[in-house]
């Protein structure tokens, strides 16, 4: 959606509250601004729908003992950390953008373990592979809420993807389209752990992660 600049005047007790505001809330002057103009006038801009799902996935993982906020730039990015239950229980890192800049694309989760031993980094990698041939077969979920993907990309020892929807579009609310990413990184932190507890029994592994990946997309 189109921004301009406008010159407002305002009083200065007035601004000053808005600026305590937004440093509550992590964001810009700008962003606090067109928070309190959207919710006034009941219109939900892509920037007040991004913060409002933002609220809501840090609300829920406050919540969790498995899956902790490392940090939340709001109006742009969640950082999340866990630990896989593998060894010396190494720690994974999600971060999700939802920036909105293309109006088509509704969040990119980036997956990335920083330890060293190539042996947990090799199994980490065969995991995405067959996540992602889970999901090419089980093509539920995205299509029932209005959410498209594409599939996870390697880089190195990240892992991307993308989910598209346009944020313009109003069919879907912001609890609806949080509690999509709410369970979708939960999914993820349950079959890895599931992969790593089963890496002997590769039969069983992938019994488990079909049961976990349908059981998260039908909700």
């Amino acid at each position: 959606m189109k921004s301009s600049i406008y010159s407002l005047l305002v009083q200065d007790n007035l601004m000053e509250k808005v600026d305590d505001i937004a440093l509550e809330k992590g964001m810009s002057r700008s962003q606090m601004v067109n928070e309190i103009f959207a919710e006034y006038l009941g219109i939900s801009t892509p920037e007040y729908k991004i913060n409002k799902v933002m609220d809501f996935i840090c609300k829920e993982f406050l919540d969790t003992s498995s899956i902790r906020i490392m940090s939340n730039n709001k109006g742009s990015s969640i950082k999340l950390m866990t630990n896989i239950k593998y060894k010396y229980n190494p720690q994974l890192h999600y971060m999700l953008e939802l920036k909105g800049k293309n109006k088509d694309k509704l969040a990119t989760l980036k997956i990335q373990s920083r330890t060293q031993s190539k042996v947990f980094l090799d199994h980490l990698v065969k995991f995405f592979v067959l996540f992602t041939e889970i999901e090419r077969i089980y093509e539920i979920g995205f299509r029932k809420n209005v959410i498209d993907k594409s599939y996870f990309v390697v880089e190195g020892n990240r892992f991307l993807r993308d989910f598209y929807y346009d944020w313009t579009n109003d069919s879907y609310s912001p609890e609806g389209l949080s509690q999509f990413l709410i369970n979708y990184i939960s999914m993820i932190n349950e079959s890895v752990n599931i992969y790593f507890e089963n890496i002997a029994d590769s039969k069983t592994t992938v019994i488990l992660m079909t049961a976990i990946y349908r059981k998260y997309m039908e909700m």
